[in-house]
């Protein structure tokens, strides 16, 4: 299923993203799992907060590294 983009579901997500170790800071779009890549340089996986997100819970989401990947099929 596919994540839907609403504010909500964004406010979630800043609250985990934004300490996100592979992202630079701030990280953007944010909501990588609805939204796609991140517009940001190269990510260097250092670790991936997605694990800890209720959006990612919430949408039984089992991949990580929307950042680097895009948005959740």
């Amino acid at each position: 299923m596919p994540v839907d983009d609403t504010p909500e579901n964004l406010a979630i997500c800043m609250n985990y993203c934004g300490i996100c170790p592979s992202l630079p800071s701030p990280p953007t779009p944010f909501l990588f799992c609805a939204r796609g890549k991140a517009n940001t340089q190269p990510i260097e996986r250092k670790g991936c907060t997605c694990v800890q997100c209720d959006v990612w819970k919430e949408y039984g989401l089992t991949d990580l590294y929307f950042c680097e990947t895009g948005k959740a099929p």
